[in-house]
């Protein structure tokens, strides 16, 4: 399987712009499977956990 990578935003330090050499050696490419969440419980990663009405809102061109 083939992964997407976005070419106007590749994995690379460009797509994040000018940053000093100590964060750009702290950079670390991750797919979202691989993000973990800091909790004492290891648990997979998400956008939003619990999702609710109240967390969705109209948009200006709607």
């Amino acid at each position: 399987r083939k992964e997407f990578i976005d070419d106007e935003f590749p994995p690379n330090r460009k797509s994040v712009g000018i940053l000093s050499e100590k964060i750009k050696g702290n950079i670390k490419w991750l797919r979202p499977p691989a993000i973990k969440c800091y909790s004492k419980v290891q648990q997979d990663w998400s956008v939003c956990e619990d999702i609710s009405p109240s967390n969705v809102t109209q948009g200006s061109f709607g």
